[in-house]
Order: C-alpha cells, then sequence, then structure tokens
C-alpha cells in the first residue's frame, strides 16, 4: 500500500495505474464475498441480494418470474459413504453442471446451504421453468457419479421444486413464492426422488 507521501510523487499516468489497480482489487474482494468457496458459484447471500432485483425487475415490467431448488439426492449418505472430500468434489461437480446447462445470460444459480442451490430464471413461466428444471436434472444424471448407498440410484441425482408466478406489484409476496419451491421440493422428495415437482399457483 502506497502512503499518501508516495501518492503526492506519482505522476498523473501512475496515479491512473495506481487508481485502477485499485478498483480491480477492490472488485475481486466484491466477488469472494459473494461467491462459495467450495462450489464456486454464487453464495445465499448474493441469491438473497439478486432475488430481490429480479423480482422488482418483474413486477415493474409484469413478466414472470420462476425459481428453482435443486437439492442433491441421499447427499448425507454420499459423504458417510465417501468421505467429506470426495464429496466436496460432489458437490463441485454437480454446481459447475447446473452453471453449465443454464444457457441464458439472466440465469442465476447459487449455493443455497449444504447441498441446496437456487436458480433464478427471469421472465420464465412455470412450463418454461420446468423444461429447464428437467434439463439440470439429467445433466446431474449424465455424469455418472457412484452413490451406492442412495436409495434411488447407483448413481448421484437431484430433486428439483419448481414454482413461478408475476408478482403482484401492490404486494410483496416474494418470500411466498420462495416458500412454494421449498414446498415443491419437499415433494418431490417425498414421492421418490430425481424428479421435478411442481405446482401452479393459486
Amino acid at each position: 500500500m502506497l502512503r499518501l507521501k508516495e501518492v503526492k510523487e506519482l505522476t498523473r499516468e501512475e496515479l491512473i495505474e495506481w487508481v485502477l489497480k485499485l478498483e480491480e482489487e477492490k472488485g475481486k474482494l466484491e466477488k469472494l464475498v459473494m461467491v462459495d468457496a467450495l462450489a464456486e458459484v454464487y453464495n445465499r447471500r448474493c441469491f438473497d441480494l439478486r432475488m430481490e432485483e429480479e423480482w422488482r425487475r418483474a413486477s415493474r415490467g409484469q413478466w414472470p418470474l420462476a425459481v428453482l431448488m435443486v437439492d442433491i439426492d441421499n447427499f448425507k449418505l454420499y459423504n458417510d459413504c465417501y468421505g467429506h472430500l470426495t464429496g466436496d468434489d460432489c458437490l463441485w461437480q454437480v454446481a459447475q453442471t447446473l452453471k453449465c446447462t443454464l444457457s441464458r445470460p439472466g440465469d442465476f444459480l447459487a449455493r443455497f446451504g449444504g447441498e441446496e442451490f437456487m436458480v433464478i430464471l427471469p421472465n420464465t413461466n412455470l412450463s418454461e421453468a420446468v423444461f429447464v428444471a428437467n434439463a439440470l436434472r439429467k445433466g446431474v444424471q449424465n455424469l455418472q457419479i457412484e452413490h451406492k448407498k442412495s436409495t434411488v440410484a447407483p448413481i448421484v441425482t437431484v430433486s428439483i421444486g419448481a414454482a413461478a408466478g408475476i408478482p403482484d406489484p401492490g404486494k410483496s409476496n416474494l418470500d411466498k413464492l420462495v416458500a412454494e419451491t421449498d414446498k415443491n421440493l419437499y415433494r418431490a422428495k417425498n414421492s421418490g426422488r430425481n424428479r421435478v415437482v411442481h405446482k401452479k399457483r393459486q
């Protein structure tokens, strides 16, 4: 870090270069705060901020917003069987597959906690969201990661809850949409796992 005296002695070009370097370092730090170090995707804090931003945008434009909640099936059993280091590698592979499968620039993926991930799909209705969710599910299945303790299949699979809706400008029901997604994930896990469950909003 330069002292004040040293800064004063810089030429205009050197000062510009120094400021640009500071901005670059600031950007790197901000990114670190928003990224999950293990999965190398955005984290829960970033999800919360992005969700509010997309909700306001969808409310203004009156277009649909979809959310997916993805859970790795029987992940505790996977960790118990193969060890936590292998479990970390599995989680990273799943995260990267989910990220690569999302094709649109506005689509957003974050690790929500543990073995759960959240996906935000702007300007996406429920049927479109289910199509994306099934592509994510198949992408993970195609990894063919061995999971001999799974109650579903001999490989790693995911269950996904999906929900979508057009925000009501007069109400702040963002939490309701996320809760609905969570409820549909619960249904997916209770009805056999390795599937996508959705329910149209009333």
